[in-house]
């Protein structure tokens, strides 16, 4: 049985990737098939027993399409906003600008949305809806209570 080789640290540091960016680090898309590897959605890996988080899937997700940012519920965990627990999404949400095409993946949650200049911003160098437009993106499944 064949040991499979090690991924380049960046990759790994990474928590999910996509296939393109295992290709520009020099990892063949054979190796993703191996053991140690959990194919996450179509295009989208992890180490297998790593359970990323809504975050770090929603992150890979906005590294791999453009005009694509972290909103909702997981727009507000990303920015560390205390959260109602009431407020528990079953996938990561990401939205992309209207007229665009909606993100669609298994993976996520996927929003078109009409959004004004100053309702996102980056973290790093990923967008996020801003606080302000978390609340706004969730005040419909909000109660008064």
């Amino acid at each position: 049985m064949r040991t499979a080789s090690a991924l380049p640290p960046a990759l790994v540091g990474l928590g999910v990737f996509s296939l393109t960016e295992a290709v520009l680090a020099d990892v063949s898309p054979e190796r993703l098939r191996r053991s140690d590897i959990e194919r996450l959605a179509q295009g989208f890996y992890a180490l297998r027993d790593s359970e990323p988080d809504h975050v770090t899937i929603a992150t890979a997700v906005c590294r791999n399409y453009a005009n694509t940012w972290r909103s909702g519920p997981t727009g507000g965990m990303a920015r560390g906003l205390a959260l109602p627990e009431s407020i528990a999404p079953a996938r990561p949400e990401v939205s992309r600008q209207r007229p665009g095409n909606l993100p669609r993946l298994a993976l996520v949650t996927g929003h078109r949305a009409q959004v004004k200049l100053g309702e996102v911003s980056r973290i790093g160098k990923i967008p996020a809806s801003t606080p302000a437009r978390v609340w706004l993106e969730l005040a419909r499944s909000l109660t008064v209570r």
